[in-house]
């Protein structure tokens, strides 16, 4: 049952595999967290690109709220997962904007986090 996922990590077998599972202790440094909101958004930032707050509330087809994007935007930016641009105002008396990014923290945590879905999926399937 366990055997792709032995070939994955490189066990040599079911002991080994089940000792190093066992003496793993994750730590916080060590397993950056992403909300299921932040991976909505960091999905279509890697799609897309630099976006603005709004831009990726209007394209997130009901997923995001205008309410609540910049706080998770702030959150992500404080994170490292995000980077903000500021663009100069598109004319007198109007405040900048900012454009949102996504940085390699980010990218790569959010890949993670959906490679250890599909891992689960894939062991929930082969254990019937």
């Amino acid at each position: 049952m366990l055997g792709w996922f032995q070939e994955l990590l490189g066990a040599s077998n079911v002991d080994d595999l089940r000792r190093d599972l066992a003496d793993w202790t994750p730590t916080e440094a060590a397993q950056p967290s992403m909300s299921g909101t932040e991976a909505v958004v960091m999905q279509a930032l890697v799609a897309r690109g630099e976006q603005y707050g709004l831009e990726l509330v209007t394209k997130s087809e009901g997923r995001l709220r205008r309410g609540t994007i910049y706080v998770t935007l702030n959150r992500m930016v404080e994170k490292g997962f995000v980077a903000v641009r500021e663009v100069p105002p598109e004319g007198p008396g109007r405040a900048p904007r900012r454009l949102y990014g996504p940085t390699g923290l980010g990218e790569r945590v959010f890949e993670a986090k959906f490679l250890g879905a599909r891992l689960l999926r894939r062991a929930m399937e082969a254990a019937g």
